[in-house]
């Protein structure tokens, strides 16, 4: 089956899944029941832990005879809603298995930037010299490690079918989570008491992270235009509610990263109907809940109208004391994670950064920083030029705004949007001899002459 990305084609892998992967929402919808049943990882009994992981086992194994992305699929599907660290993890294993095992279906091959395996290199080097190497579960080994080998498997991933259905398995997780955060606002539950911010079962900064990538994986399928009218009206009823969701979160800059991202949309597509059609769609039937339940967002306005008084929820202190920090060890930093312990210093308990850019110029110093921007120039560069990019490039500058104000290196979405940048098809590579190349996973480059017209943004999903 071949898909049509602005003009490119991009081959998906002979025996490719289903183009919509219901088997596994609904493997993932029960591993998320099982996992709150059995309070994974807050207490669990070693057998409730077991039971839990036979049930990741059945999935691989389903893998390995029906689709091999099936424990990809799951894992992706649980982060949003539910912690469980474990289940993620081994779901990330089995992944990993089997596209080693299949090969022939798969197509693995190694699609990530030198500028991002050098900031990883960076980052891991950084434990030879920090002061100390922690290893919790509030760990940058514990909560981003696992992702970071995550993104370097899904980024070689070259099937646009996998590429696709993992975006949808985002949207409907994300519109599960939305459940649980209005559940929560109805009784009164917040992470601030009653009152406070509203949340699925995740942390509401993550959760907020994982909102952005619903959003823009329901644009994704909207423009592409391949999916049936159900599935269409799903994603247009998925888009405001996913708004609503990010709103009971009540992270500032999650709700103006989505709506740097949406600027980006309409600014790839070129079309005032659309762009219209795009935000009327984001933001009427927000307003229209606004007058049904006037209090609704009353929480996140407010700490709008405290930005100033609080300075950032502390940031601007943090970052002052951060600075200072710097200085005693500008060129290769404290090490990796040590900046709770630097912290110390200025503050009465351990403080994160709340920033990857600050985190990453006191932890890994000037040299890890230049890395970092390095790495986000080629990110920022491969997602303008792919024939994705009118959905790849408002998710990842959405990321890198929303980064400036949280450190978005321990949320697994982050990682994962990263991958799906690095392993973005290419359309069009220009050569000497006055043809292009289109680069088609999965078989060799087929030169044509290059005609005398550019290919618009807009076209990218049409």
């Amino acid at each position: 089956m071949n898909s049509a990305y602005g003009g490119a084609t991009v081959l998906e892998a002979p025996n490719a899944p289903p183009s919509i992967p219901l088997m596994e929402m609904a493997m993932g919808l029960v591993l998320v029941v099982i996992g709150i049943k059995m309070q994974a990882g807050e207490g669990a009994s070693p057998l409730r832990t077991l039971l839990l992981f036979g049930f990741c086992a059945m999935i691989t194994a389903y893998g390995f005879f029906r689709n091999p992305y099936a424990p990809l699929y799951c894992c992706v599907f649980i982060a949003p809603i539910s912690k469980a660290f474990g289940t993620s993890f081994a779901l990330m294993i089995g992944g990993a298995l089997l596209v080693s095992l299949k090969r022939d279906i798969c197509r693995w091959k190694w699609q990530f930037s030198l500028a991002g395996l050098a900031y990883c290199l960076w980052c891991l080097a950084s434990l030879l010299w920090a002061g100390e190497v922690f290893t919790e579960l509030d760990s940058w080994i514990a909560q981003a490690l696992g992702p970071m080998l995550l993104a370097f498997l899904i980024a070689g991933l070259r099937d646009s079918a996998f590429r696709r259905n993992l975006m949808l398995m985002v949207v409907v997780a994300c519109c599960f989570g939305t459940i649980f955060s209005f559940r929560n606002w109805h009784a009164g539950i917040g992470e601030m008491g009653s009152g406070g911010r509203f949340y699925s079962l995740t942390r509401p900064d993550t959760f907020s992270a994982w909102l952005l990538f619903g959003i823009f994986g329901a644009i994704a399928w909207l423009l592409d235009g391949g999916a049936p009218k159900w599935l269409r009206w799903f994603l247009l009823s998925s888009i405001p509610w996913q708004v609503c969701g990010l709103g009971l979160c009540g992270f500032r800059a999650a709700i103006l990263a989505a709506g740097l991202g949406v600027i980006m949309v309409c600014l790839c597509l070129k079309h005032p109907l659309k762009m219209l059609g795009l935000v009327s769609l984001a933001a009427l039937p927000v307003v229209g809940v606004t007058l049904l339940v006037p209090n609704l967002f009353n929480t996140v306005l407010a700490r709008f109208g405290t930005i100033e008084a609080d300075r950032g929820s502390a940031r601007l202190d943090i970052w002052e004391g951060a600075l200072k920090m710097f200085w005693d060890r500008p060129l290769a930093g404290y090490g990796l994670d040590n900046f709770k312990i630097i912290s110390g210093r200025f503050y009465s308990r351990a403080m994160l950064p709340h920033s990857i850019y600050v985190g990453t110029l006191v932890e890994l110093g000037v040299i890890g920083a230049v890395l970092l921007l390095l790495w986000l120039v080629t990110l920022l560069r491969k997602a303008s030029r792919t024939p994705e990019r009118v959905w790849v490039l408002p998710l990842i500058t959405a990321y890198i705004f929303q980064a400036m104000f949280l450190h978005e290196f321990y949320f697994s979405c982050f990682w994962i949007a990263i991958a799906l940048v690095e392993g973005s098809p290419q359309a069009v590579a220009r050569v000497r001899s006055g043809t292009r190349r289109w680069l088609e996973p999965g078989r060799e480059s087929v030169m044509e002459p290059i005609p005398r017209f550019k290919v618009r943004a807009s076209q990218a999903f049409e």
